[in-house]
This record gives C-alpha cells, sequence and structure tokens, in this order.
C-alpha cells in the first residue's frame, strides 16, 4: 500500500503530544512534527521520539519554503541540530541552506543514523522539468536517503511534470517524494505514490499545505485506485 504522512503541527507545545497521539490512532505511516509552527523550542525532542510508536519526520521549515520559523536562521540550525540528536527516523532539510552549514547537518544526520530528506518547495509555480532534476541531481551528490520536490500547480498539466520525477530515482540512486501543491495540485497529491514517490502527506485536522487531502479521503482514493488495477491485471 502507499505510505502517507500525517503532519502535526501546533503552536502550544504542551499540546504537542496530544496532537501526536491523535495522529498515532489514524495509523499513518509517518507522522511529521511541524517544529517551525512551536512559539517555543524548549522542548525535549528526544522524549517525543521515544514516546511515539509512528516514525517521526522533524521538520523546521524556513520561511522562504512555507515554514512559521521566527526565531532567525542561526536559531533555526541550531533546533535543527537538536531534532537530529533526538534521532527521529527522518529529518526535512532544504537543499538551499548554506553549503557549508548543510555540510555540517548532513554529517551531524549520519553520526546520529538519522536519514535525511532534502527538499526543493517552489510556491511560485512549477519549473521545467530540466531545472527539478537538476535540483535532484544537486541533492543526489550530498548522499542523502531522499530527495522531495513540491511545486505549486498553476495549471493541472504541471502534475504531469512531478509525476515523472520519481523515474529519476532510478538514474541517481535514491527516492523520490514529489507531488505539486494547490487545488490544481490535488490529482498528483493523491496519485504520487503510484507513480514511484516514496510517500505522500494527507491532513488529520489542520492542513499545514495548500490542496493538502484529508487522511480518509486519501486512504479511499488509493484503495479505489488498488481496487481497480487488481481488477484490471488480474
Amino acid at each position: 500500500m502507499a505510505l502517507i504522512c500525517v503532519p502535526v503541527a501546533v503552536q502550544k507545545p504542551e499540546v504537542l503530544l496530544e496532537k501526536i497521539s491523535l495522529a498515532v490512532r489514524g495509523a499513518p505511516d509517518f507522522i511529521e512534527i511541524r517544529v517551525d509552527y512551536l512559539e517555543d523550542m524548549n522542548i525535549d525532542f528526544s522524549d517525543v521520539v521515544s514516546k511515539t510508536p509512528v516514525p517521526l519526520i522533524l521538520t523546521v521549515r524556513k520561511s522562504d519554503e512555507g515554514g512559521l520559523f521566527k526565531f532567525g536562521e542561526k536559531v533555526r540550525i541550531q533546533i535543527i541540530e537538536k531534532c537530529i540528536k533526538a534521532k527521529p527516523r527522518f529529518v526535512d532539510l532544504e537543499l538551499s541552506i548554506n553549503g557549508s552549514t548543510l555540510k555540517k547537518l548532513l554529517e551531524l544526520a549520519e553520526q546520529n543514523k538519522v536519514g535525511v530528506i532534502l527538499s526543493f518547495h517552489s510556491f511560485k509555480n512549477t519549473p521545467k522539468r530540466e531545472m527539478l532534476v537538476q535540483k535532484i541531481r544537486e541533492a543526489a551528490q550530498k548522499g542523502v536517503e531522499l530527495v522531495k520536490i513540491v511545486t505549486l500547480a498553476k495549471e493541472v498539466i504541471d502534475n504531469l511534470i512531478v509525476l515523472s520525477l520519481p523515474q529519476e530515482g532510478n538514474n541517481f540512486g535514491i527516492k523520490i517524494i514529489s507531488f505539486c501543491m494547490g487545488e490544481r495540485g490535488i490529482i498528483s497529491r493523491a496519485l504520487c505514490p503510484f507513480f514511484g514517490s516514496y510517500l505522500t502527506y494527507a491532513a488529520l485536522g489542520t492542513s499545514t499545505a495548500p490542496g493538502q487531502i484529508d487522511l480518509e479521503a486519501m486512504r479511499k482514493i488509493h484503495e479505489l485506485f488498488y481496487s481497480l488495477m487488481e481488477k484490471k491485471f488480474s
């Protein structure tokens, strides 16, 4: 079955574990904690990781790629380091992080045996495929486990560009997550796993990105497609 990640985004640290528990009940394959939403960074992320029975992705998204972190880049990097040392399954880092800083973070992740999702987001449009493949190439050269490409679909046809990207993973020896945001990107959000995307994201209550589909709706879509595929190819 397709892998689904549910983001948890709260402002109050005291309700974080409660929201994670609600997400766990939905039985997702991964839970992403959007650390950048938190208004207080004084959290024991190791405790959060140890108390969560579902693999975690910790994300401290920068503002120019859709994040809400408001304490400055220096502090953000310190929080990312703290997240890595908590040893979640993955941390999500932007490919656009300063080169030397990114190198240090990748080394720290390797030391702590934490997987890295190296991501690129375009909130304005869906760039040409050649440009996105170049981003995948740049990320692959960093030696990460996963590359994430997310763009805004201004036209329905933009979905085809992004849905074609997972095949590039075979060329670079990596796994790829790729889909479009926005109402016109719903198609790729739902169907990207069928095109080779490692996982997709679905909302459980609060949406953290435009066009995000509810978890139960996503599961129903996937069940329908699996059923149709079984009938077609059986």
